[in-house]
């Protein structure tokens, strides 16, 4: 869960690893569930090497003679990754709510059918979208106005459902 966002965590859970890779090493993975991209997957590879260069370099001292013991094991992973790109992004329920307009209105809905056709389903989005619609209403900006507007065409978009 340190790693990766919890939407891929959550696919992983749900899918064949074979899947999961084909993702992972993807340069631009978009879907209403999951977002994945190589500047994430970058991203990631750029956290895991700071976090355990402190190791390597003291294995680099031992076999130059430096060390005479094998240093202590790498610590704790201690904070979570943040995938800043994806953060911003409008999520209701465990959707992302541009990508699942965007899939809804060009008619392609990746959506698992499985899933949304549950009526408990749709009515655990509904109440997501509602409560998002009124945050965003008590806290209207202007440099929110794009996020509410995803979030009124989500919601149009559902109704119609």
């Amino acid at each position: 869960m340190r790693f990766l966002p919890v939407p891929f965590v959550k696919y992983i859970a749900e899918n064949s690893i074979k899947d999961c890779l084909k993702i992972f090493n993807s340069n631009n993975y978009v879907s209403p569930e999951l977002i994945w991209n190589q500047e994430m997957r970058l991203h990631l590879i750029e956290c895991l090497i700071i976090h355990i260069t402190p190791f390597l370099e003291k294995l680099e001292l031992i076999g130059n003679g430096g060390l005479q013991k094998m240093p202590e094991k790498v610590g704790r992973f201690t904070e979570r990754i943040r995938y800043e790109n994806v953060e911003r992004e409008v999520r209701c329920s465990h959707y992302y709510l541009k990508e699942w307009v965007t899939s809804l209105t060009q008619g392609n809905l990746e959506l698992h059918s499985n899933t949304w056709n549950q009526v408990p389903q749709q009515n655990y989005f509904l109440f997501h979208l509602e409560a998002t619609l009124h945050e965003f209403a008590d806290d209207f900006n202007q440099s929110k106005i794009m996020d509410f507007q995803i979030v009124i065409a989500a919601f149009q978009l559902a109704l119609k459902r």
